[in-house]
């Protein structure tokens, strides 16, 4: 495989995009590791299948560095070249004269996968045909992989090892299955063998496909192929024999001493005529297709529809001095770019995922397009979520800052409307997040919505009853996905019905998954213990809570067990997640994975390195465990 270097990786998974009227990727924040052995893996982390070389740092011997891998079932190495062979987390060492540099490095699946190119291949009845594929991953064109082939009619055409022979007349499938780096079959394609006549010209490939240049963000791409062929004619095979080539439009592709290359975007076609021994053979119509070079990341561009216009840096994004030409959503919807604007009238609210192209269409990169109503930035802006009833909104950066609720945009008003929409935290901090008044929390109410890719740490509970971190009452069914809550009691807290995520579900549910809930302060006292909960407030008989995949931790209860004339047990005899002390929840984890499965996390987001995961933009320097300590039992 062709390998990409630590910087391109970083280049293809960071979109840095302008934030007039459109935010883009902003790196996460990381304790920064000093090089002393090798150059670290960009934010720690590696896609599913991805090969990457990693450098060594300035004035190290790379062939002097020993490599090793802590699973090489999640991370293999050799000589510094990483591939990320199953997801999971596993630590990257590498040892010189004496000094050791580890890494930490995160395996993530984004659902793509590797392709076997394949096309249909005509045979010449007799003749036999050695099979040369191509596996591709994220515009990468692997080496060194293993085929299996296998005939639906044997009878016909026979497969065996990699050579392919016609036995009669007629047509077969082949399936074809590659095993790369020992995975057995990685990836499986098929393609049909029709057996012609018994003589003629066979190319060494039965299609043609190039792209319009040969390198994007540090990925190299065929955009030229050696071209060459075979004669079958009176029952034997003549090698690499001089056919007299023709392409109809030399303007898509031109053929220079034996190489065809890539010269614009389009469709043409190929054909050869071969003389010997007083006949002339002639090939079929080969199809040449030059097509633009596009890569699939997991960066966003964020969208700001109180904006008039959305502005792309198509710098930033490609790396080139280039315009943005065009979107294109995976339903086939066009937007036309005008000097890198697109008009946001023109686009509906929620996500999709669209193709971002150069003007020229030579360039394209796939990424998700997030348009949100509301954007907020700034502690300013996180002050007016209580007043919204509806609609998109994101998160574009962490807030560190985010203190005491405004007076003068109170968050506690009963009267609030309940929020209908989604918020989208994409990854991004709440920190410092102080309540000292009475059914507090971003939103006060909620009908049905959907919180999710959010952090909320260093969030302090110090007075008031029926509060939390994002509503007061739940009167909907409330999603909740990748979401990490980190609330502390304040040691004078005295109030009831308050909760480190919700404070009261009314009506309607809850459901949480891939979620993690720290709440700390309960066990102050018994009243504040039995009055208050971990995750929730209290429960109403028309209530429901559902965890999936989400685990709370706390010195206290999930819900609160004191007696109140709308509240019923209902978290702690029927939530399916982790009720323990920190010190319990690592000890289950490191003893029985089955019991605390993290594998629906959204490695984008969360940090399973550490023992009690934790998002990548709230930084830590040791393990949550070392930090919270706390007497309880656990539960599960």
């Amino acid at each position: 495989m062709k390998i990409r270097n630590a910087l391109s990786v970083f280049l293809s998974a960071i979109v840095a995009l302008s934030i007039a009227g459109c935010s883009g990727c902003k790196d996460k924040e990381k304790s920064v590791v000093k090089p002393n052995v090798f150059s670290a893996v960009s934010d720690s982390k590696i896609q599913l299948y991805d090969e990457i070389k990693v450098e060594a740092a300035e004035g190290v011997k790379e062939e002097k560095i020993v490599w090793t891998s802590s699973d090489t079932e999640i991370l293999v190495v050799e000589n510094g070249e990483v591939f990320a062979k199953s997801t999971g987390v596993a630590t990257l060492k590498a040892e010189y004269q004496g000094d050791t540099q580890t890494q930490s490095i995160t395996v993530y699946d984004d659902g793509l996968r590797p392709v076997i190119h394949t096309e249909d291949i005509p045979l010449l009845l007799g003749s036999t045909f050695e099979t040369d594929f191509a596996v591709t991953f994220n515009g990468m064109l692997w080496e060194n992989v293993e085929y299996v082939l296998s005939s639906s009619a044997p009878s016909i055409v026979s497969a065996e090892g990699n050579v392919l022979s016609a036995i009669s007349y007629g047509s077969a499938e082949i399936t074809v299955k590659a095993s790369y780096k020992g995975i057995e079959d990685i990836a499986t394609g098929s393609f049909q063998c029709k057996v012609n006549a018994n003589e003629g010209i066979i190319t060494n490939r039965a299609r043609y496909n190039l792209y319009a240049q040969s390198e994007l963000l540090g990925k190299t791409y065929e955009s030229s192929i050696p071209l060459s062929a075979d004669a079958f004619v009176d029952g034997n095979l003549h090698k690499n024999v001089a056919v007299n080539w023709t392409i109809e439009d030399e303007n898509i592709v031109t053929l220079s001493e034996g190489v065809l290359y890539a010269k614009n975007l389009g469709e043409t076609v190929l054909t050869g005529e071969y003389t010997i021994n007083g006949k002339t053979l002639k090939t079929r119509r080969i199809p040449l297709v030059v097509s633009p070079l596009l890569q699939t990341t997991n960066a966003y561009i964020l969208v700001d529809k109180r904006q008039e216009y959305c502005q792309i840096d198509a710098k930033s994004l490609f790396g080139k001095e280039v315009n943005i030409g065009a979107l294109v959503a995976s339903t086939g919807k066009t937007l036309s770019a005008v000097e890198n604007k697109i008009e946001t009238d023109n686009l509906f609210s929620g996500e999709a995922r669209y193709t971002v192209y150069s003007d020229d269409g030579v360039y394209g990169l796939e990424l998700d397009m997030i348009v949100a109503d509301y954007v907020v930035y700034d502690k300013g802006d996180l002050a007016k979520l209580s007043t919204f009833t509806d609609g998109y909104i994101a998160l574009a950066n962490n807030i560190d800052d985010v203190g005491e609720h405004n007076p003068e945009q109170p968050w506690n008003s009963i009267t609030s409307p309940a929020f209908g929409g989604t918020f989208n935290g994409l990854g991004h901090t709440l920190s410092g997040m102080v309540i000292k008044s009475a059914n507090c929390g971003l939103f006060v109410r909620l009908g049905t919505c959907t919180i999710k890719n959010v952090a909320v740490t260093n969030f302090t509970i110090e007075s008031g009853s029926g509060s939390a971190a994002f509503a007061f009452r739940c009167e909907g069914m409330v999603r909740v996905d990748n979401v990490l809550v980190e609330c502390t009691y304040g040691s004078s807290y005295a109030s009831a019905w308050s909760g480190g995520a919700f404070a009261f579900i009314y009506s309607g549910s809850i459901q949480a998954s891939n979620s993690l809930f720290i709440t700390t302060g309960l066990q102050s006292t018994e009243s504040v213990r039995t009055r208050n909960g971990g995750f929730v407030g209290r429960i109403d008989a028309r209530g429901s809570l559902e965890l999936t995949n989400a685990y709370v931790v706390t010195d206290g209860d999930i819900c609160a067990t004191g007696t109140h004339a709308s509240n019923v047990n209902y978290a702690v005899a029927n939530a399916k997640t982790s009720y323990a002390t920190t010190e319990a929840f690592v000890k289950t984890r490191k003893e029985n994975a089955e019991r605390i499965d993290l594998s629906g996390f959204n490695l984008q987001y969360w940090d399973l390195s550490k023992d009690v995961p934790c998002f990548y933009s709230f930084v830590v320097d040791n393990s949550i465990a070392d930090v919270l300590e706390f007497d309880a039992k656990l539960f599960l």
